[in-house]
C-alpha cells in the first residue's frame, strides 16, 4: 500500500511524502474484516466529503456508515501518485487506487482515479474532500 514520488525540489520532495504517507493511512483503516473507525475519524476534517465514483456525495458520518456495512477491504494500492501544494496549508494528491474487496460473495474490488484535498490543522494533515472516479476501459 505505497508508491513513491520523486522530484528535484527538496520541499516538494517532503510534501510528496508527507501527503503519500496520509493517503496511505486513510486507506489503512479500511483493512481488514474491522474498519478502524477510531483511526479514520481522526484523520478527516469534521465537514469532510466523499464524491463517490457512482456520484453520491456523502458527509463523513456517511463515508463511516458505509464502512461498517460488511465489506471487507484485503488490499488496497496506490499507484501513479502527483501531489501539488494549493497553498501553505493545503495540497491535493490524485492517484490511482486498486482495491481488493469483498461482501460476502460479492466482489467490489475496483480500480479507480482518486484525489483527496488535504489540509494543515495544527500541524497535522486532515482530509477535507475525497472524490473517487471508475478507471476508463479501451
Amino acid at each position: 500500500m505505497s508508491s513513491t514520488l520523486k522530484t528535484a525540489d527538496p520541499e516538494a520532495e517532503d510534501l510528496n511524502t508527507e501527503i503519500l504517507a496520509c493517503e496511505n493511512k486513510v486507506y489503512a483503516t479500511f483493512l481488514g474484516p474491522k474498519p478502524d473507525v477510531d483511526a479514520l475519524q481522526e484523520l478527516l476534517l469534521p465537514d469532510y466529503l466523499y464524491i463517490q465514483f457512482s456520484g453520491n456525495i456523502w458527509t463523513k458520518e456517511q463515508n463511516i456508515r458505509s464502512l461498517q456495512s460488511g465489506v471487507v477491504f484485503f488490499s488496497i494500492e496506490i499507484t501513479n501518485a502527483q501531489v501539488k501544494k494549493l497553498s501553505p496549508t493545503s495540497a491535493v494528491i490524485v492517484a490511482r487506487v486498486l482495491i481488493k474487496a469483498a461482501s460476502g460473495d460479492r466482489d467490489l474490488s475496483s480500480e479507480t482515479i482518486t484525489s483527496t484535498v488535504w489540509v494543515k490543522q495544527g500541524g497535522k494533515w486532515l482530509a477535507q474532500l475525497h472524490t473517487s472516479t471508475a478507471v476508463a476501459q479501451g
